[in-house]
Parts: C-alpha cells; structure tokens; sequence
C-alpha cells in the first residue's frame, strides 16, 4: 500500500522505470490518495524530471490522477476508475490537449448511483 508519505518517491521511481523500458506500452495506475492537491504535485515532481513518455498508448488511472495525462502524448486509449459519480467534462477537458491521439475514453462509475423517478 502507498502511503501519503512516500508517493513522491515511489512516482519517481516507476517514471525512472517507464524511461528504462521504451517497449511498455499500457500503464494501470491504482492509486487513491486523499489530499488531490498533493497528488497532483507528487505526479509534477516523480514524472517532471522525463516530461513524456510517448510510448505509452493506454493508460488506466483513478480521476485523481489525472494530471499524469500530461506525460502521455501518444495515449490512445484513457480508462478512469471512478469512486463516485462526478462531472467528467469540468475536469477532463483541461488535460484532453495533452492527448492528441486519443481515439477511446472509457469511466467506469460505481453501481450505487441512485436514480429519482419524476411522475
């Protein structure tokens, strides 16, 4: 399990490894980390130092991880782990120009999303 404390090191060492082997080409990020803000600057700070990694063509990540979209330019296919029901085009906009390629965007939403019936 990764711990608040140690995210940024261990974002740097898998963007040390993505670097070392240009032949992988899908990446499952499963990592939930309570303080977003935080995340996003452990993601600026572990993957910063390579600024892309263009062999990667599909990548799997929570909402909260968002910003590695950034460091993905040649991402064909985008599979978001949701963990509750939210806006998708307020915060996935902003990070599709980083994905010129993209053909395929996939959200996966929970089953416990509660439906009002108008009579």
């Amino acid at each position: 399990m990764v711990k608040d404390y140690c995210t940024r090191n261990i974002l740097r060492e898998l963007a040390r490894c993505l670097a070392i082997f240009p032949n992988v080409h899908t990446l499952n990020l499963d990592l939930t980390i309570t303080a977003v803000a935080s995340l996003e600057q452990c993601i600026t700070y572990g993957f910063g130092r390579h600024k892309s990694f263009p062999q990667i063509r599909s990548i799997m990540l929570h909402r909260n991880c968002n910003a590695l979209l950034k460091y993905v330019p040649g991402v064909r296919y985008v599979h978001f782990k949701e963990q509750e029901q939210t806006h998708f085009k307020s915060w996935f906009l902003k990070f599709a120009a980083c994905c010129p390629l993209l053909e395929n965007i996939c959200l996966s939403i929970p089953l416990c999303v509660t439906c009002i019936t108008v009579l």
